[in-house]
């Protein structure tokens, strides 16, 4: 009478366990095992079939003693598979009720992503040298000494890729619509201050100064700071402001020119 029971029994378990061993390996690959938590949430999922396997054919085993006359043998073995069943998965569910998390083995690196690598640096101009917009440095000539000598000291503490000039005096001088020593009579005919009263720091302002700029202006206003800094260092008498598209750097007033 044993074996044939026995028998039945190794073959309930073989045809319920592998299913379920098939059904674990098929959601948790053995490649995959890139991690302790992944390995760990392998082995408990496996084990949860395998033990419920175990438990649903020893509950078949006490059902077959109890079918053949052995019914106190079998309400046992029923019973002792149902309590274990029971406690499987009220121990499963106890974990899932506190924190879902316990009973996944969640691997605690999943859902981070690496670390971004850092942006390349961009290449920089080299220190000690001024960009210029286009055709703007047709006007250097046209630099006072004084503003030329300023700026040479301005290159030596900007750092590379700060400071584009974008005017030195005015481009409208070449056409001929402004001058530095007579001004347009159409307000639009200079790019910058220019009546009787009030002459930009670009055209020399005032007395003796007129003829030469003592005024540079930085179309990268980004560098607002570095470009101020710079300018005070190499004249604490430098007036320096963001006027929205550009900086104005001037040393006009420092100069004696009555200008900024």
């Amino acid at each position: 009478m044993k074996k044939p029971v026995l028998f039945f029994t190794i073959v309930s378990f073989v045809m319920i366990a592998l299913p379920t061993v098939v059904l674990a390996l098929s959601e948790h690959p053995l490649g995959e095992f890139t991690s302790p938590g992944k390995y760990i949430n392998a082995l408990y999922a496996w084990g949860l079939g395998i033990v419920g396997a175990a438990a649903v054919t020893a509950f078949a085993y006490g059902g077959v003693y109890y079918m053949v006359g052995s019914t106190k043998e079998g309400k046992e073995i029923m019973l002792a598979a149902l309590t274990g069943l029971l406690l499987l998965f009220g121990a499963w569910l106890v974990l899932y009720t506190i924190n879902p998390d316990l009973a996944t083995f969640k691997d605690p690196l999943e859902g981070i992503s690496p670390p971004t690598p850092p942006p390349s640096p961009q290449p920089q101009a080299p220190d000690g040298q001024f960009d210029y917009d286009p055709g703007i440095q047709n006007q250097t000539g046209d630099a006072s000494p004084a503003l030329n000598s300023f700026l040479d000291c301005m290159k030596g503490k900007l750092p590379g890729n700060v400071g584009r000039i974008s005017s030195i005096s005015d481009s409208k001088i070449a056409g001929g619509t402004c001058s530095f020593t007579s001004c347009s009579s159409q307000p639009s005919g200079c790019s910058h201050t220019c009546t009787a009263g009030s002459v930009s720091c670009h055209y020399g302002g005032k007395g003796s100064c007129r003829g030469k700029s003592y005024a540079t202006d930085f179309g990268d206003e980004q560098n607002y700071a570095a470009i101020k800094t710079a300018a005070k260092d190499c004249n604490s008498g430098a007036y320096v402001a963001n006027e929205g598209n550009h900086i104005h750097v001037s040393i006009g007033q420092a100069s004696g020119c009555g200008c900024n």
